[in-house]
């Protein structure tokens, strides 16, 4: 079928079904994906260390192809993923609207600024989490931390991946009322021993 193909931007010529590889077609379905997904990240790097998503030059690149090597069940992974493309299905964000059952918070607040900030830092069913990573380190955890796995000193980076999961994690859980059991034994201080002195 020498006349079945595609316009391909970068091409001069047609790109023909023949020699199309897997590779190439993966690009051609994925790259607007990528684009949207790399803002998406961004602009969450920029709210986790507090500045303007134009003020933040620099691209964060998720460790999710660290992460995902973690033996662990998918259910701790997958919050710090869905967070990290503003996916948690919380009332108030305003472009999840078609998503059905939008819940609220666990403490009954419908934030209208940042419902990913509310939920996963601000709240009080989030900051119970936090005091719980505080009672086991030296400084209390900043938000850049636990969103964007960068492990406090003292702490191993492979640990801290971990810890960092399972807060995010609970934070979701607190605020759905289902607390997974291995996320609170974590945060229980399951993790204490592991930290470097």
């Amino acid at each position: 079928m020498p006349c079945l193909g595609w316009r391909v931007p970068g091409m001069q010529q047609p790109l023909v079904l023949e020699k199309l590889s897997v590779r190439v077609a993966t690009v051609m379905q994925l790259g607007d994906i990528g684009v949207a997904r790399s803002q998406l990240h961004t602009a969450y790097a920029a709210e986790a260390r507090e500045t303007p998503p134009a003020a933040a030059p620099q691209r964060w690149i998720p460790p999710f192809d660290r992460l995902c090597w973690i033996r662990w069940e998918n259910a701790h992974k997958e919050t710090a993923w869905r967070v990290s493309i503003d996916s948690i299905g919380i009332a108030g964000n305003t472009h999840l609207t078609h998503a059905p059952g939008l819940a609220p918070c666990g403490c009954g607040v419908t934030p209208t600024d940042s419902p990913r900030l509310h939920t996963f830092w601000q709240c009080a069913e989030a900051q119970a989490v936090v005091q719980q990573l505080a009672a086991q380190l030296a400084a209390p955890p900043t938000r850049e931390q636990v969103w964007l796995f960068e492990a406090p000193t003292g702490v191993q980076q492979a640990v801290w991946d971990v810890v960092a999961m399972a807060a995010l994690a609970a934070m979701e859980r607190r605020r759905t009322g289902a607390l997974l059991p291995a996320v609170s034994g974590v945060l229980r201080g399951g993790f204490g021993t592991v930290l470097q002195p």
